[in-house]
């Protein structure tokens, strides 16, 4: 092909509303997601106890 003809495919190239409707269901998840986290993190605790949990021996045989 020629230097011309590939000029005006590449000026041809239009983005195609399938990527349209991909950018927007990733926005919607998005939304989705940062209100899912916002519930779970209002819902967990400010404040941990500081205690320190000695593990379990193991049972000897």
């Amino acid at each position: 092909m020629t230097p011309a003809l590939l000029a005006a495919a590449q000026d041809a190239k239009e983005a195609s509303p399938i990527g349209l409707v991909v950018i927007l269901a990733l926005l919607v998840a998005l939304v989705f997601l940062i209100r899912s986290m916002n519930k779970h993190l209002r819902t967990m605790r400010t404040t941990f106890d500081a205690k320190e949990e000695t593990p379990a021996e193991p049972p000897q045989s």
